[in-house]
């Protein structure tokens, strides 16, 4: 089936990074412009690939890469009191062992955001929903290039279950972020930052392998609050939001080698987390032409 939901738009793509500081080269030889992040609250930095169409891919990573990611998590996992370990996991969704076997890291999370800026997060998403439920959160970033901190609302879906800390739950959709700063100062826009050799010039299509594609599929409609608009491949759903950019859903498929080895890549993540991760990345180009991006493409 495809869903129609203009009133959001596809914000940034996340790859975590074992290490940021030697891990850029796959980048770079794919012939895109790299800018300068910042670091968060809770030790991790980033860098950033801004687009002509105002989406970008943030590479981020965590201070001592990920032995310093499973460090801070463990150290807080220990405490008695789990609030800040559920803070943590706010800011580090993808915070699990074995996030990739790869080199160098992986596709981990995808950012959307509404088409209208003025609308708040929370009155957005102010009626209950049934399939899952959002917790919001006020997040921030210190530039690297002036120190400047910029602060923003992401708001995290996870599926209803009778859980008391959102570690102990399992996240299905990506999440929200609402700008309390100018979006200017967070996404780098200037013409030398947002050009690229490759002629790469926004995010056209996320692509997530799932266990339930009902399930997903509810999910996901109430979280975006999608209106069905035509039946497509009963092994998919699509997901048509603004700017014809679109989230894609697929049956996982055992016959299916490629989605075999994807899952093979995050055999450390728990089964429950599996479907939240990415399969690909698909880009547009100033010559129309469609540029995919696997899970780990990059780093093989």
């Amino acid at each position: 089936m495809k869903y129609y939901c203009p009133q959001f738009r596809i914000d940034h793509g996340i790859i975590f990074l074992h290490d940021l500081s030697r891990c850029l080269a796959p980048f770079t030889k794919r012939s895109f412009t790299i800018s300068p992040g910042g670091k968060h609250l809770f030790g991790t930095f980033n860098q950033l690939i801004p687009f002509l169409d105002g989406s970008y891919l943030e590479l981020v990573s965590f201070e001592n890469g990920m032995k310093g990611l499973i460090e801070k998590r463990d150290q807080l996992a220990s405490l008695q009191d789990k609030s800040n370990l559920d803070k943590f996991y706010l800011e580090t969704r993808w915070c699990v062992d074995g996030v990739s076997d790869s080199k160098y890291g992986h596709i981990v999370d995808l950012c959307i955001a509404a088409v209208d800026s003025h609308t708040p997060l929370e009155t957005l998403f102010s009626k209950t929903m049934n399939h899952c439920s959002l917790l919001f959160k006020t997040g921030q970033r210190k530039r690297a290039i002036d120190d400047q901190v910029i602060k923003w609302n992401i708001g995290v879906p996870f599926a209803k279950e009778d859980h008391q800390f959102l570690f102990e739950n399992h996240h299905t959709l990506p999440f929200l972020i609402e700008d309390l700063t100018d979006r200017n100062l967070r996404v780098p826009h200037s013409h030398n930052q947002i050009q690229h050799e490759n002629g790469i010039q926004g995010i056209l299509s996320v692509h997530y392998i799932v266990d339930n594609l009902e399930t997903s599929t509810k999910q996901l409609q109430e979280f975006l609050q999608a209106q069905p608009v035509e039946s497509t491949s009963s092994n998919q759903s699509i997901f048509q939001l603004y700017n014809n950019a679109t989230i894609v859903l697929e049956q996982f498929d055992q016959t299916n080698q490629s989605m075999v080895t994807f899952r093979e890549a995050i055999k450390g993540i728990p089964s429950s987390q599996k479907s939240r991760f990415p399969f690909s990345f698909s880009f547009y180009t100033k010559d129309n032409q469609v540029i995919t991006i696997l899970y780990n493409d990059l780093f093989i």
